[in-house]
């Protein structure tokens, strides 16, 4: 009896690491996997925020990345490209120039856009036929003149 408890608490540990160590990997797999993206970039020249009265501005491209499941991103994207240009415009153009010259401030940015992005979408359904959501945006372009 006594051995039979400890085989299956020994056989109960042994599949909760695998689980783990399943999930570990297709978590993984998912980052380092490539998912659709757009035709191309969306580009957007934007005026730089506290710049002492100098005229700044930025020039960037950015594209966005979604699953393969969402077979309607494109399009929903797409439909909704003068609302996606003004994110990201207003997202840039409140930023000082010593944010968007940091690494961690184009981070933030990339971010902002991304969740701003999708609230605008709507919620993918249980079959991802319809819906979606953006899983990164990437900074294609980045010119401050």
């Amino acid at each position: 009896f006594i051995g039979e408890k400890f085989i299956r608490q020994e056989n109960k540990a042994a599949k909760a690491k695998a689980d783990i160590d399943r999930k570990k990997d297709e978590d993984r797999r998912k980052q380092t996997s490539m998912g659709l993206t757009l035709p191309e970039p969306i580009e957007v020249t934007v005026n730089i925020a506290n710049t002492d009265g100098q005229s700044r501005f930025a020039v960037l491209g950015v594209q966005f990345e979604w699953d393969p499941e969402y077979v309607q991103m494109e399009e929903l994207l797409l439909a909704r490209m003068p609302r996606i240009k003004d994110i990201i415009i207003k997202e840039v153009s409140k930023r000082p120039l010593s944010e968007l010259q940091s690494i961690e401030g184009k981070k933030n940015i990339t971010g902002a856009i991304m969740n701003d992005v999708n609230s605008k979408i709507p919620d993918p359904s249980e079959d991802k036929s319809t819906g979606g959501q953006v899983r990164n945006v990437f900074l294609d372009k980045f010119i401050i003149q």
